[in-house]
């Protein structure tokens, strides 16, 4: 792992492709050969929102590069280690904290956002907290929700106690693995490439769609420029003001939930990032042609 700290740390820009792509291959054959750790929680306390954590609505996977990663769940402390890949179940209430061990932190984490498989690399921001350094997001030629479906099932597996399902968690989220350094190692979207700012900036709106101070300052300072800067950039090469484009989101994943979880409208809007219900509705309404209570009626899964 050696090699991939030193690219990391090379002055330049990163091929963020072939990077991933390397470093799953690598630890695809660690978990295959038993030589890397696997960490997963135990799932609970799925979907509640709890200040001071996130959650998503797919399983994300971390590969632990260098450094440590330790992730706080309501429950249970888990530590991810140089060499060892966490996997977060969906749905569950986490925090992060990184820091340096024998090398900088450094971490690859993968997600999935809609019809997308997500990819970025991590380094320490300040603060103990993860900052995005890179990142790409790939148009998948497979369907991600097998991939996710794998890690979905070996979160379950991994702690039932028995050798087979420890042996069948495993053996899922290698395959996960082997199907994610595919995609990495294929084609990014077609078109004009998209300006590197532009794909860190669409990674941290994502990542940290349910906070509640994210905006285009807390943007602009992730990513080390004005927010003016970005403002400009971000409208010229997209078309859509970044705020429009924060809330766009937000609303998109507010959909989701109020789809897939019984949430309240009022937890569904803390979970959306936003303090103020009465706001999330109004900007609910403006951007999706009805209110939440409305859009759950027409479209929330049948139970």
């Amino acid at each position: 792992m050696h090699w991939v700290v030193e690219q990391l740390q090379r002055p330049g820009r990163i091929n963020v492709s072939e990077l991933c792509r390397d470093v799953l291959t690598e630890w695809t054959d660690g978990l295959e050969k038993n030589t890397a750790a696997l960490r997963i929680p135990r799932v609970r306390d799925q979907f509640r929102v709890i200040p001071g954590t996130h959650f998503h609505l797919e399983p994300e996977v971390f590969v632990q590069i260098s450094g440590y990663t330790l992730f706080q769940f309501p429950q249970e402390r888990v530590w991810a280690w140089p060499g060892e890949i966490c996997v977060v179940p969906r749905g569950m209430p986490h925090g992060e904290t990184v820091g340096a061990c024998d090398g900088p932190f450094f971490n690859l984490v993968i997600a999935r956002n809609r019809d997308r498989i997500s990819f970025h690399l991590a380094s320490e921001r300040g603060n103990a907290r993860p900052g995005i350094m890179a990142a790409t997001p790939f148009q998948v030629q497979v369907d991600p929700s097998g991939i996710f479906s794998h890690l979905d099932d070996a979160t379950h597996l991994f702690h039932r106690g028995t050798p087979a399902s420890g042996r069948a968690a495993r053996a899922l989220v290698t395959a996960a693995l082997a199907c994610l350094a595919e995609v990495a190692g294929g084609t990014a979207e077609p078109g004009k490439p998209e300006h590197p700012k532009i794909s860190r900036c669409r990674q941290v709106v994502m990542v940290n769609l349910s906070d509640p101070g994210l905006c285009v300052a807390a943007v602009a300072e992730s990513l080390q420029c004005s927010a003016d800067y970005l403002s400009h950039l971000f409208h010229k090469e997209t078309g859509t003001p970044l705020a429009l484009y924060i809330n766009q989101r937000r609303v998109e994943h507010a959909r989701t939930l109020l789809e897939k979880t019984a949430l309240n409208v009022k937890e569904v809007a803390y979970a959306a990032g936003y303090r103020d219900p009465g706001y999330f509705a109004r900007v609910f309404r403006r951007l999706s042609g009805q209110s939440p209570k409305a859009y759950r009626r027409e479209n929330s899964a049948p139970t």
